[in-house]
């Protein structure tokens, strides 16, 4: 059969992005220095984002974070959060952030045994997921909105 060029052309471009973040950075000598940079760029960064977000979250009153939320354990984690709110259902905050320019998921993520296991259904949680071209004023926007619609009856 053909070859599958839009495929090909897209994973080498996707390659040459990942690398091109190391360049303004540091002095890579091969491809594979880049790419290995790049990573350790995007994992300190998403990180910082995450820890930016979780502590504006536990901010928040009523809000539940589902999952890792111990600074000393990032490294285990991933920049996605799933939170819950005691007065409002996680597609009521999806829906008022969307409003808002914000785009975040509610229910359960492809994940109803596990979400009916923790007793989060119906309704799941609100997920929200950074990466690594989100920003600090993005993650502040976004806690400063989430903070406006829980506190409004």
């Amino acid at each position: 059969g053909t070859q599958n060029h839009e495929g090909i052309v897209g994973a080498a471009e996707a390659i040459d992005y990942l690398a091109d973040l190391d360049a303004p950075r540091t002095n890579s000598t091969t491809r594979r220095e880049a790419l290995a940079n790049s990573f350790q760029l995007i994992r300190q960064h998403e990180e910082t984002l995450c820890r930016r977000l979780l502590e504006g979250l536990m901010g928040i009153p009523q809000l539940r974070i589902w999952g890792i939320s111990d600074f000393n354990r990032m490294n285990e984690r991933v920049p996605t959060v799933s939170v819950t709110h005691s007065l409002k259902s996680p597609e009521q905050l999806a829906l008022a952030l969307g409003k808002r320019g914000l785009y975040c998921w509610s229910g359960n993520h492809y994940a109803l045994p596990l979400t009916e296991a923790m007793g989060l259904e119906p309704g799941g949680t609100l997920r929200i997921g950074l990466l690594h071209y989100n920003t600090d004023s993005e993650v502040d926007r976004l806690l400063n909105a989430l903070s406006e619609i829980v506190s409004v009856s």
